[in-house]
């Protein structure tokens, strides 16, 4: 998994220039990063390094894999969804990425997280739109996506939390500089963007995981074995159109 996860990380560097992301992190020069569900550690290790004179403290309810971190990281186990044990606005930078929309209540989860924020911090949270997977799927994926959405909306999650960000965020009151890049993957890159191919390939690596561990830990609510077999053969067909929506969004929070 931790393999998959850094595979991940480095195509979305390389689209994005070798850059962490979109968000004008380089201007902000931040002095304290805080990275939410960061899996492998690997955004949180770059951003290390491109900003050594910074303290970056990743987070993840998972331990890291036995990796050299370097000297201005430290790694601390913890759920996301509840308190957590840093002082209000100690933060120039907050990073989640992927990872809230597995989330129930995320709009709560979201204003905890940027009360952690400096006055004219940055709040970078990148997540996937599943509606989109759905929509561009065959009948075998829309089966299938169909009881995915079943289930997000049963735990009180977002199935199209990525296109909703800026809403959210917007609605918190205490972001007035708002921007989202939204950029379609295509699973089986074959799309005219070499650099987003590649993207999509790490992603449908990634998807393939997610369909299976989803479909064996909710096998009671409806999830069978066929049923995954046949989207995962519909997902690695060569000629397979499916495509999903990520947004990337950062916002300023306000100076007083």
């Amino acid at each position: 998994m931790y393999a998959r996860l850094d595979q991940q990380h480095l195509a979305f560097t390389e689209y994005f220039g070798g850059r962490l992301g979109p968000a004008p992190l380089i201007k902000l020069q931040p002095h304290r990063i805080l990275e939410l569900g960061c899996g492998s550690g690997t955004w949180a290790i770059q951003a290390a390094n491109e900003f050594p004179a910074s303290q970056v403290i990743a987070v993840d309810q998972s331990p890291l894999p036995d990796r050299i971190l370097p000297a201005n990281m430290s790694f601390q186990q913890a759920d996301i969804t509840k308190k957590l044990n840093f002082e209000p606005e100690s933060f120039d930078a907050v990073h989640c990425r992927l990872v809230l929309l597995y989330v129930a209540n995320v709009r709560e989860v979201i204003q905890q997280i940027s009360r952690l924020l400096k006055p004219g911090g940055l709040l970078l949270i990148e997540d996937a739109e599943l509606g989109s997977w759905y929509e561009s799927g065959g009948s075998a994926t829309r089966r299938f996506m169909s009881k995915v959405r079943e289930v997000w909306t049963e735990r009180g999650a977002d199935f199209e939390l990525g296109k909703n960000i800026q809403h959210m965020i917007a609605s918190l009151g205490d972001f007035p500089d708002i921007h989202v890049r939204q950029i379609r993957l295509p699973f089986a890159g074959n799309g005219p963007d070499e650099t987003l191919n590649r993207l999509g390939l790490a992603m449908q690596k990634s998807v393939v995981g997610f369909s299976q561990n989803l479909a064996k830990r909710f096998a009671e609510q409806g999830f069978t074995h066929d049923m995954l077999l046949e989207h995962l053969k519909e997902l690695e067909q060569s000629d397979n159109r499916i495509t999903m929506d990520m947004y990337f969004c950062w916002a300023r929070r306000a100076i007083a």
